[in-house]
């Protein structure tokens, strides 16, 4: 049998980086002890037996038994989450990328069959969206999807670490000739895309190409999430800009005859979208990339990319559409619905490869409104 850790101080470095341990709820040993017990818990499950197991209540009020060292606490969850990332970075940095896929399968199934994160949300979506499916189909759909996303998230992580070189032989262009034909308008391109496939691997794959790109993005939630996938999408040629300061940056890059990439098939409040039709119900939009179109005159490039059969990505560019001929309500929500529903037909491609979870009907739109309120302030 093994024996506990007698120093935790000589060990935890082993475990976890310094950089995780310089958080200032890492600062006291009692934190440090435990999560040397948590760990070597896992890992000497007979031994921990001697000492006991602590008892929790899951998500259905049933007991879970976690094998923990005695005085074993859970660590916070901000610093476990960045532990776990850590941790993750170290193994895709040496490991195949069919290991990463592997473990992505599981991170996959635990999130969507384990911890059932918004499944009955992504069930009522797709089954209303796409009514066609029959119920065996439907959960065959939403299981590869949380599957998928486990993948995709792995992935990313592996080919991040190993260069644009990387990442541009494994994925196939489909269309980039729409690209140049965009270009040759000097306004620059504005990528219409989606949380289609393994998206993070667009941008890269744009790098690859040789084209600079500025992306706007939300900033996630999750703070140690945010830092580590900020990193990751760090590449030469990259630009990725937070929602709420990125008009004007994203209006001197297509000055530059550069591309600005926006995703637009995410929930937006109220105060910040529009209403339009998606998958034959109102969805509050963000209207930033008409807006965006017709004040630059930029032609709107959709572009997705799908997973294939044999584990390749095909990167797919669809011709430019003409940029709104003016900011008037009417033209905005118009260009709005119109972008809107080339992400549908997107989706229905392959509609495994969305993010059913995500709760994008949420915002509903109030009797009598007609969904253009936002763009008459």
């Amino acid at each position: 049998m093994g024996r506990i850790v007698a120093n935790p101080r000589e060990k935890i470095h082993r475990i976890i980086p310094a950089a995780v341990l310089r958080e200032p709820s890492l600062q006291n040993d009692l934190t440090i002890v435990n999560l040397v017990g948590l760990v070597h818990g896992f890992v000497k499950r007979g031994h921990a037996s001697d000492h006991g197991r602590r008892q929790m209540r899951g998500l259905r009020g049933a007991p879970v038994h976690f094998p923990f060292a005695p005085g074993c606490l859970i660590l916070h969850p901000p610093c476990m989450i960045k532990a776990i990332l850590t941790g993750l970075l170290k193994f895709v940095s040496i490991c195949p990328l069919s290991a990463a896929r592997g473990l992505g399968r599981f991170v996959g199934f635990v999130f969507g069959r384990v911890l059932r994160h918004h499944r009955e949300d992504a069930f009522e979506a797709l089954e209303r969206s796409i009514p066609e499916l029959s119920p065996a189909e439907c959960k065959k759909t939403i299981n590869t999807m949380y599957r998928l996303q486990g993948v995709h998230f792995l992935e990313m992580m592996w080919y991040s670490m190993r260069g644009l070189e990387a990442v541009k032989a494994a994925v196939e262009v489909d269309g980039l000739e729409h690209v140049e034909t965009a270009r040759e308008r000097g306004k620059g391109v504005l990528a219409l895309t989606a949380h289609i496939g393994n998206f993070e691997l667009m941008p890269m794959a744009t790098a690859a190409l040789g084209y600079k790109l500025s992306v706007i993005v939300k900033r996630i939630k999750n703070e140690a999430v945010n830092e580590v996938v900020g990193k990751l999408r760090t590449h030469e040629g990259l630009s990725f800009l937070a929602t709420d300061h990125a008009y004007r940056d994203c209006l001197k890059a297509l000055r530059r005859n550069e591309a600005v990439g926006m995703i637009i098939d995410q929930n937006m409040t109220r105060d910040s979208g529009v209403f339009v039709d998606f998958f034959g119900k109102p969805a509050c939009t963000s209207p930033g990339l008409a807006y965006m179109a017709a004040q630059s005159q930029a032609p709107v490039v959709p572009v997705f990319i799908y997973r294939k059969p044999d584990g390749g990505f095909r990167l797919k560019v669809h011709p430019p559409l003409d940029p709104p001929e003016d900011r008037q309500p009417e033209t905005i929500h118009a260009a709005t619905q119109l972008y809107t529903k080339v992400i549908e037909d997107a989706i229905c491609v392959a509609p495994e490869q969305w993010i059913w979870m995500h709760r994008r009907w949420k915002t509903v739109q109030l009797e009598g409104q007609s969904g253009k309120e936002r763009l008459k302030d």
